[in-house]
């Protein structure tokens, strides 16, 4: 009976919780990611990895209970919405997967709203596999399951770090941010 009772409150403590967030009544566009022009990116990781898109697509699942609409395509977009730049500055990693040291991926962003930018960020994830040993002691079950899925798979999991910091700082955009 009280496993019952207790169940009822958290459950309904849950639905308050979530009742509270709020959702943004604007559009957020997420333009084209894109390869910084200056950024040295091994050709390999360019071709096979997709980061770019992973990271948009990624991000849009991420912030959709923050927004009522997120979009893709800035052609769509009125003076109104919300403009996310974002820019991949760095990638690197040697191919093998985790097995092959440590890989790492770095953005810089910026956030607009009628013209004007009220935040910007700069954030880099790194996966701390440095050695078969290293990988599977940090990384875990899902860091050894990256490594057989490659240097692609490493990276994906930099990149779905990075969605969620961004998501994160997209609830309280700053300037100038450095996100970690």
């Amino acid at each position: 009976m009280k496993i019952i009772a207790l169940s009822g409150f958290l459950m309904a403590f849950i639905l308050v919780g979530c009742a509270n967030q709020s959702v943004k009544p604007e559009t957020l566009v997420i333009k084209e990611v894109v390869y910084a022009a200056h950024a040295a990116i091994p050709e390999a990781i360019r071709a096979e990895c997709d980061l770019p898109n992973k990271l948009s697509t990624f991000i849009k699942t991420d912030a959709q209970n923050q927004y009522s609409r997120i979009i893709n395509d800035p052609a769509t977009a009125n003076n109104q919405d919300t403009i996310l730049n974002i820019e991949i500055t760095h990638v690197e990693g040697l191919d093998g997967g985790a097995w092959t040291g440590p890989k790492s991926v770095a953005i810089k962003a910026t956030l607009i709203k009628q013209g004007k930018v009220i935040g910007d960020f700069k954030a880099s994830r790194i996966s701390n596999s440095s050695s078969l040993v290293g990988g599977i002691l940090t990384l875990g079950v899902s860091g050894i399951a990256a490594g057989l899925e490659g240097t692609c798979g490493v990276l994906r999991h930099c990149i779905r770090t990075l969605s969620r910091d961004v998501t994160k700082w997209l609830e309280s955009p700053t300037p100038n941010a450095v996100l970690k």
